[in-house]
Order: C-alpha cells, then structure tokens, then sequence
C-alpha cells in the first residue's frame, strides 16, 4: 500500500486514535489486511499473529486481545473501509485496465440487511418474526 493511501487514512482517523490507548485504526486495518491474506477465520488467530515477534515489532504493538479488536472494528468509521477500497480499485484499475475490470468483475449484486422497525398496524407486510 502507498504512503498515500496510510496518510488519508490518518487525517480521516485522527480525532478517533486520539483516544484510542493501545489498537489504533492503521494497526486494525494492518491486522485485518494481514488477516486477509492469511486466510484467517477467527479474531482469535489475528489475536495469535502477533505472537510471532517479528509481526508485531513491524506493526509496533505487542499484543491485543480478540474483543479489542472486535470493539475497534465496530468503532472503525466507514470511511477508512471507503478510502481502501478506492485505493484498490484505482490501483487494480491502473494496472489491469478500467476495461478488463469492469469486464472481469461482472454485475455487482449488494444485499442491504438494516433492519428498520415499522409500525404494523401501519405496515402488515413488515411482519419480522
């Protein structure tokens, strides 16, 4: 990843990390991409990588538990997801061509599952349960 692409992810987190202690929002996104390529199934595992010495020394923590990086993940701002998927997006776009990747990508299908609550003497159709 470019020094770009860590930068705006910085200045969008900023007054966020100010107040994280130990995990900040470069370090999750460094861990779940980590994760990623490891084909990790579990917060326990990206929890475990750190136990190599190396790894965490490069990401400058030493270690941190599953349900911290479950709360940071869900406190993570959508922009940072936002910003890293433009950046892969324009990289691949570059490299492979806008053409090839529109093509080789196909039809996007994307399933929204919010959940609204309605009234349903108003709305009978909207019977969850």
């Amino acid at each position: 990843m470019s020094q770009d692409l860590w930068r705006k992810i910085n200045q969008t987190v900023e007054s966020v990390d100010k107040y994280a202690k130990k995990l900040k929002t470069v370090q999750l996104v460094q861990l779940v991409m980590n994760a990623e390529m490891q084909q990790y199934t579990s917060l326990t595992e990206i929890s475990n990588s750190l136990n190599g010495d190396a790894f965490a020394k490069a990401l400058h923590l030493e270690s941190t538990g599953s349900s911290q990086i479950s709360r940071r993940f869900r406190e993570m701002s959508t922009e940072v997801a936002d910003i890293i998927h433009k950046s892969v997006v324009q990289t691949l776009g570059v490299e492979l061509g806008f053409k090839a990747l529109r093509q080789s990508l196909g039809r996007l299908y994307l399933i929204d599952a919010s959940t609204i609550s309605l009234c349903l003497s108003q709305y009978l159709w909207a019977d969850f349960r």
